[in-house]
């Protein structure tokens, strides 16, 4: 079962559609962490001097599919490629990985 964020027209009760994504549920499977990307950009469209750093993990799931998420340069930091565990994640958000990187949330 592909649980992929969908997006769908919705009708409020005023009578407009708007565009919305349906409600993406908790994924939790077994995973191995396969790659640790930095990848360097320009935020601005001048390529001003500038960079910015984005730190992405990649991982092979059980079902043998990869799947990549942005993470913090500290959660980056304090992972291994190899690594396997459980793997917890909602749409794009990595949420947790076995015993190396444990939920946080900030509210």
């Amino acid at each position: 079962m592909d649980n992929q964020c969908v997006n769908v027209w919705v009708d409020d009760p005023c009578g407009l559609s708007l565009y919305a994504s349906t409600y993406e549920k908790k994924i939790q499977c077994h995973a191995i962490l396969i790659e640790k990307n930095i990848l360097h950009h320009s935020p601005t469209a001048s390529g001003a001097s500038l960079i910015e750093e984005d730190y992405e993990l990649t991982f092979q799931l059980e079902d043998g599919k990869k799947r990549s998420f942005l993470v913090w340069p500290m959660v980056f930091d304090s992972v291994c490629c190899g690594e396997e565990g459980i793997l917890k994640y909602k749409g794009d958000d990595l949420i947790s990985f076995g015993k190396h990187i444990k939920e946080f949330d900030l509210n």
